[in-house]
């Protein structure tokens, strides 16, 4: 089939290697991915000055990738991911002049990362994520780049890359590695970008105001570092999470995207992370209290605040989150009730308020009325309601809450307690004057005798 430009094999139980009459046709797209190949990938299919997408992803090709990728100059996108190839990234990747797009995601790749790219690249799509790449990262992958994502490989030092060469950048995964120091100052130039994700470093330092600046965000992940301060207020300025605009887009290397939803990690296909809008705080040192303005964040579907040292009350704005489906505030300092505007959040289906110390009624309408699970309130000692089957007691001051065992019939442990104090009083009584009248029967005979006998010859009986 010497005519033969495009092959699409993807998705069957094809085993073996690769066949090498393969480099012999002047084919333009190869997609194989998903398969049982094995063996290396030979060089001559990225030699070829034809080919335009080559997709072998999913499979178990091994070995060292080829060193002059750049000799394919109609390659466009290269999707090796999946496999289990190995060494160090070619030096020619960065010269290969018509790349757009390159997956190399899941593999045991190691070593420095290749030289940078010129600000002249066409790299659009990169990710190399989830392999053992160390040292510290290149200063920029080109003016063009979209989507870096680098996430899940040892990665250290600090963030010095020349994000001011990358302002078309929307997507920057840089989580899962050992990045130190602060956020730097320099991410604010990054207008375009919709996705952060630096979880699980070693990053400290207050949280930059540069946010302010990135107004298009829709995921914000700095969980897990040392972060300290308190919440800034500049998230308020983040239009991408007031208000969802169906006309925002973002450029996935391989079409879905990993994110912490409600607990665990899923994958969001490409499509769905046009609405998506999540602020993943947790784990760190943040202070102080949660601002009011949270509530303007309209369009956050997820919120995670936990394991800080967070206090003061929840705000009641809080309600205002009409899209939430998810909520975390555990593990802080928080007090006062939860405030009855919890009854607006129809859409939550994940809430934790545990390990805090709340006070007062738990809202019992809406979706409330859903939230059962007694971990979702645990060890806030002066919570009460039908939701961890506590009663509440009314009264001048806050709600007392009283086990159920420990009332009588009319639920008023206060006036039972009085009574039986009566009581004892009465009984102790009784006793004392049954007692002292049995003592003067015994003596007053003699006594009165006494007194009368002695008087009569003595001024006094003493």
């Amino acid at each position: 089939m010497t005519n033969l430009s495009h092959l699409y094999l993807s998705d069957n139980k094809l085993s073996g290697g690769i066949p090498p009459w393969l480099c012999k046709l002047e084919l333009k797209d190869i997609f194989i991915s998903s398969n049982n190949l094995t063996g290396p990938l030979l060089p001559c299919l990225l030699e070829s000055k034809t080919l335009q997408n080559i997709d072998l992803s999913g499979n178990s090709l091994a070995g060292e990738l080829p060193s002059k990728i750049n000799n394919a100059t109609t390659i466009l996108y290269i999707f090796l991911s999946d496999n289990n190839f190995s060494g160090e990234l070619p030096g020619s990747i960065p010269d290969t002049a018509s790349l757009v797009g390159l997956d190399l995601s899941n593999n045991k790749l190691s070593g420095g990362i290749f030289t940078k790219f010129g600000l002249e690249s066409s790299l659009i799509n990169l990710k190399l994520s989830f392999n053992d790449f160390s040292g510290e990262l290149p200063l920029n992958f080109g003016a063009n780049i979209q989507t870096v994502l680098l996430n899940d490989n040892d990665f250290s030092g600090k963030l010095s890359m020349n994000f001011s060469s990358m302002s078309n950048l929307q997507i920057l995964h840089l989580h899962n590695n050992r990045f130190t120091g602060e956020i730097p100052d320099s991410l604010g130039i990054l207008k375009s970008l919709t996705i952060l994700s630096l979880r699980n470093n070693h990053l400290y330092g207050r949280i930059p105001k540069f946010f302010a600046n990135l107004t298009q965000m829709r995921i914000i992940d700095l969980s897990n570092n040392r972060l300290n301060g308190t919440i800034p207020s500049n998230f308020a300025n983040i239009s991408g999470m007031i208000k969802y605009d169906s006309r925002s887009s973002v450029n996935l290397v391989s079409n879905d995207l990993a994110v912490d939803w409600k607990g665990s990690f899923q994958v969001m296909l490409e499509d769905e992370s046009t609405t998506h809008s999540t602020l993943d705080l947790s784990n760190n040192e943040l202070t102080g209290e949660i601002p009011e303005y949270i509530g303007e964040l309209k369009a956050l579907k997820s919120l995670n605040l936990s394991y800080n040292n967070i206090n003061g009350a929840i705000p009641t704005s809080t309600g205002l989150l009409e899209s939430l489906e998810s909520l975390d505030l555990s593990h802080n300092k928080l007090s006062r009730e939860i405030p009855t505007s919890f009854d607006k959040l129809n859409d939550l289906t994940k809430l934790d308020l545990s390990n805090n110390m709340l006070t007062g009624k738990i809202p019992e309408e809406g979706q409330m009325l859903a939230m059962v699970d007694p971990s979702i309130y645990a060890n806030n000692n002066g919570l009460c309601g039908i939701q961890i089957n506590v009663q509440c007691v009314s009264g001048p001051t806050s709600p007392e809450v009283l086990p159920r065992d420990a009332e009588d019939e009319g639920g008023n442990a206060r006036i039972l307690f009085i009574w039986e104090a009566l009581c004892l009083g009465y009984v102790f009584g009784l006793a004392w004057a049954i007692w002292l009248t049995y003592f003067l029967g015994i003596l007053g005979p003699n006594l009165i005798h006494n007194v009368f006998y002695h008087g009569r010859n003595q001024r006094s009986i003493f």
